[in-house]
């Protein structure tokens, strides 16, 4: 089993525990039934919108999470990402000094690998997705994407670098220096 897989279903495991693992979401007679939501994407990213509009931030992040675990190949995935970008920086944000937090240990390793998918197919630098993740936040946090995507050769054909202010990242960029290796 890859870690991917194993990620995938833990991931709809949590949120059917989450979401009270019932035959209806939350309960209500209008609702669809659990796996109608979980296989429409578009439902997702519906109540995704509907959480973060609650100020739930790390609902909202899941449901966007849930997208990229259940439905890698929609639409959706690729242009949810910036929003997931910034739920996973609300969320991260309160837990950041937190050790053993999954925001600080396994999170940062999905959104590094949900990221890593823009590059393999780039022709361009994917700026606005690098952005959604990485201005204004830690360089710790983008020093450790950085170990990650050196032995990604699809990223790591990629010269990227950051200006930072006071350990804050102001700018990231990219500069194509190889072509991927298989």
């Amino acid at each position: 089993m890859t870690i991917r897989t194993a990620i995938g279903l833990c991931a709809a495991l949590l949120a059917a525990i989450g979401l009270g693992g019932c035959a209806t979401l939350f309960g209500s007679p209008e609702s669809r039934p659990f796996a109608q939501v979980m296989g429409d994407p578009e439902r997702l990213e519906e109540l995704a919108d509907s959480e973060a509009a609650q100020e739930h931030w790390e609902l909202a992040y899941r449901y966007l999470a849930l997208i990229h675990i259940l439905h890698p190949e929609s639409a959706q995935n690729r242009e949810v990402f910036p929003r997931a970008a910034f739920l996973f920086r609300k969320s991260w944000a309160p837990h950041r000094t937190e050790f053993d937090s999954i925001w600080t240990t396994s999170e940062p390793l999905f959104m590094f690998a949900w990221l890593a998918g823009f590059f393999p197919d780039a022709q361009e630098f994917p700026q606005q997705q690098m952005d959604a993740l990485f201005l204004n936040m830690s360089f710790g946090l983008f020093r450790d994407f950085l170990a990650y995507a050196k032995i990604r050769p699809y990223i790591a054909q990629w010269q990227i670098t950051a200006e930072k202010d006071n350990g804050i990242l102001l700018s990231v960029t990219g500069k194509r220096v190889g072509s991927p290796q298989p």
